[in-house]
């Protein structure tokens, strides 16, 4: 993400998305939120690792990381 390596511990599985966001995509970001597709729907990050910090709630990695729908996640 952005460069850097973001592990995801911890996600739930929320079904279909709206519009035509590619896997690995930021299809949703809000305060406490944030859903990424998939190529059969999309997952609620629950829990994640950024590269050289300790794994923290999503709603702490947000405070910090400045994302949008076009974000997107590499492999």
């Amino acid at each position: 993400m952005n460069g850097r390596r973001v592990k995801i511990l911890s996600a739930r599985v929320v079904g279909a998305i709206l519009g035509d966001s590619k896997p690995g995509q930021i299809c949703e970001v809000a305060k406490t939120t944030c859903c990424v597709a998939t190529s059969k729907g999309a997952l609620s990050l629950v829990e994640v690792q950024p590269e050289g910090k300790s794994a923290m709630l999503i709603e702490e990695w947000l405070n910090g990381a400045r994302l949008n729908t076009q974000s997107i996640f590499g492999v």
